[in-house]
């Protein structure tokens, strides 16, 4: 099965890739609806597409995540022995669906291998090589390297968001980083030259009185308006929402036109799509920063911090974010929006969600992004942030592992997760 994958073609092998990191996102669906069988069919098909047999070290791992071998023992070097012959899309397939699966510690095992294979990387071809590569060597901590393959490329690079991103994570700023950015201009004249408080989902708003006085911008996620009649408990001015926000747009700003009102809100910005045809009576754009990551897509949390920076914040304080660590990972009333778009809050997320997302946006790499952002002091964050990017990146996925690997922990805010809530740093 591995002749046959090294003999496919790249278009072949990508598609190949794409196919079992789907399947591997499917068996978790399975695992948190607990039909066993189903999950087990969708692994062993990943398994397959990616050319991994059953009774390797890296199958028996991904088998032994759900349960359907027993774990001979948690021998993470030898897992890395054995994918090590395994080309780079296998190698980010196969993290990124450990993961997914709730096994944090071997896809950050594998997840090491494929790091060191891009590391090695002698001959670039394409130009997407070059960024992978220099995002590599950011993901490592080797921001000089990385520097220096940015400065060689100069004027070859095309201006584009991942170019951004990665010249902020190198430690750049100024000319370098405006000659391939061009702010929104909403976003760059609200916030340009601004201190501002980005609050994310562990926070509920209306716990940073104090906090937030300090701070002339509050940016937010998935504020939707207050009721017209009312005065506004929190003041926000910058709400940053994702598709699935739409329908309650719709309910809010057309159902019940004139219920409603974004005061104090100044600006929206929208993921993906464009904003919606309902007038919200305040500026909306689109979120244009996409961070160039070693594994994966960022989240929507990295995205707003790099699209706050790129506009020229003047400082740009950071709360409410745990990277995962903790239980719930968000205060009980924080919105959430199923695929169906229903809406629902924290307590009702089901078991393995945090897997499911870890699969999507592998946490290593958004945990390394934000380090580098540390470092050069792009970012403050506050306590609990700055406790999880002190740790290693073994042992942030042994915190992870704990909390939310199969199998998956309920979020009911049972004793056996709150017992745990104090264990990292």
């Amino acid at each position: 099965m591995t002749r046959r994958w090294a003999r496919s073609s790249l278009a072949n092998r990508r598609s190949q890739t794409a196919e079992a990191l789907r399947l591997f996102i499917d068996a978790n669906q399975y695992l948190r609806s607990r039909e066993q069988f189903q999950g087990a069919r969708a692994v062993r098909r990943a398994l397959r597409t990616l050319a991994i047999p059953e009774g390797s070290r890296a199958g028996d791992e991904v088998l032994s995540a759900v349960g359907l071998v027993a774990r001979r023992t948690w021998d993470l070097e030898a897992l890395a022995d054995d994918v090590r012959g395994c080309d780079l899309l296998r190698l980010m397939a196969l993290s990124c669906g450990l993961a997914s699966l709730g096994s944090f510690r071997a896809s950050a095992a594998v997840r090491s291998v494929a790091r060191e294979s891009l590391l090695e990387m002698s001959t670039r071809q394409q130009p997407e090589d070059n960024l992978l590569y220099v995002a590599a060597l950011t993901d490592a901590g080797h921001v000089a390297e990385a520097r220096s393959v940015l400065d060689g490329l100069g004027g070859s690079l095309k201006p584009g968001r991942e170019v951004r991103s990665l010249a902020l994570a190198c430690g750049y700023s100024g000319d370098w980083v405006w000659r391939h950015w061009t702010p929104q201009p909403a976003t760059r004249d609200l916030v340009g030259g601004s201190d501002v408080l980005l609050v994310g989902p562990a926070v509920p708003l209306t716990d940073l009185a104090e906090t937030a006085t300090r701070q002339s911008i509050i940016a937010t996620f998935k504020y939707c308006g207050s009721r017209t009649a009312e005065v506004p408990s929190v003041r926000v001015h910058v709400s940053i929402l994702n598709r699935h926000a739409y329908p309650e747009l719709h309910r809010r700003f057309i159902d019940k036109r004139g219920a409603y009102t974004m005061s104090p809100c100044k600006l929206l910005i929208f993921k993906n799509t464009s904003p919606p045809s309902c007038d919200l009576g305040i500026p909306t754009e689109r979120l244009e920063a996409r961070p160039k990551l070693m594994l994966s897509k960022a989240n929507l949390g990295l995205m707003a911090v790099t699209e706050i920076l790129l506009a020229g914040a003047g400082a740009l304080k950071v709360t409410g974010f745990d990277l995962w660590t903790k239980p719930t990972t968000a205060h009980p009333g924080y919105r959430f929006y199923s695929k169906d778009n229903r809406m629902h809050t924290s307590g009702g997320l089901d078991r393995g969600s945090i897997a499911r997302s870890a699969g999507i946006h592998e946490p290593i790499s958004q945990f390394n992004y934000l380090k580098r952002l540390l470092e050069f002091g792009r970012i403050d964050p506050d306590d609990t942030l700055r406790r999880v990017l002190a740790t290693s990146e073994q042992e942030y996925a042994a915190r992870l592992q704990q909390l939310h690997g199969f199998p998956f922990a309920e979020f009911d805010g049972d004793g056996r997760a709150e017992s745990r809530d104090d264990e990292l740093g």
